[in-house]
């Protein structure tokens, strides 16, 4: 699986869940509300490059719809945090979404994720198994 630290780099090029409680502030410092939406933002833009770089293997994956989701989020997380905190939020959060696909494989995580958005009001995103 490809890493997911170049994010802001191939979103930037673009641009210009569920959401679990956010960590603490990868520097150590206490989390606060900014803190923990920019890590939500930061989890939800990794599970969407997730679904990218892995679902399309073995699921029909609306990519247009995808772009359509992941754009707007990093444009506006960008104008509200910088890249470099982005980037480094994107960093803290990788490894779990990593891990979690990691332990369950595509077979269980891509389904995950479609139930997940479907849930969320985005139906569509992650489709069936390819044949």
């Amino acid at each position: 699986m490809a890493s997911f630290a170049a994010l802001a780099v191939g979103l930037s090029v673009l641009a210009g869940s569920g959401v679990s409680a956010a960590p603490s502030d990868p520097s150590g410092l206490k989390s606060t509300p900014d803190q923990q939406r920019l890590m939500q933002i930061a989890r939800a833009l990794v599970r969407l490059e997730a679904v990218r770089q892995n679902c399309p293997l073995f699921y029909a994956v609306d990519i247009k719809k995808l772009d359509e989701i992941q754009r707007p989020v990093f444009t506006d997380a960008i104008s509200r945090f910088g890249k470099e905190r982005l980037h480094r939020a994107v960093n803290t959060v990788e490894p779990e979404v990593v891990e979690a696909i990691r332990e369950g494989g595509t077979a269980t995580w891509c389904p995950a994720q479609r139930e997940h958005y479907d849930s969320i009001g985005i139906p569509g995103l992650i489709g069936d198994v390819l044949p």
